[in-house]
């Protein structure tokens, strides 16, 4: 039986890791060295380096900056279709301490009366998104981006 829980384990961990993907542009790049020698010279520094720049492909902005938050918001406009990345990081939001306690009228270390007790909780943490960037493509071609923190 111990046998099957250290296979499992394994197994889970080795899903873990591999649903984790790529984390730098160099790791994008050896994952997709086809899409990376497609582009030009100067496009494949800036990737390098985690940037972007107009006229790029999608291939090019995933590996430079991975992939979006959410699916594609697909559109169109203008006769041109247009799709929309976008980007997002996890930002803590730290609640305060709360009292809870009484007064409190019911069952008590004393039978039913009023009774003041409670207790102090920890400070919890919640984790929210938060958009970071977008990029706008018209007909397969970055248009444009913006980016709320430096990249």
């Amino acid at each position: 039986m111990k046998h099957a829980y250290t296979t499992l384990s394994l197994a889970a961990a080795a899903l873990l890791l591999n649903s984790c993907g790529s984390v730098t542009p160099m790791d994008r790049i050896a994952e997709n060295p086809a899409a990376y020698q497609a582009l030009t010279p100067a496009q494949q520094t800036l990737v390098r380096e985690g940037k972007i720049e107009a006229g790029m492909p999608p291939q090019a902005v995933y590996i430079a900056w991975g992939n979006p938050a959410a699916s594609p918001i697909e559109g169109y406009k203008d006769g041109k279709n247009y799709t929309r990345w976008v980007y997002s990081q996890l930002e803590p939001v730290y609640t305060t301490p709360a009292f809870w306690g009484g007064p409190y009228w019911g069952p008590g270390p004393y039978g039913h009366r009023r009774y003041y007790g409670g207790f102090y909780t920890g400070t919890d943490v919640t984790y929210i998104p938060r958009n970071v960037a977008n990029v706008l493509f018209e007909n397969g071609k970055v248009v444009s981006w913006e980016t709320a923190v430096p990249r």
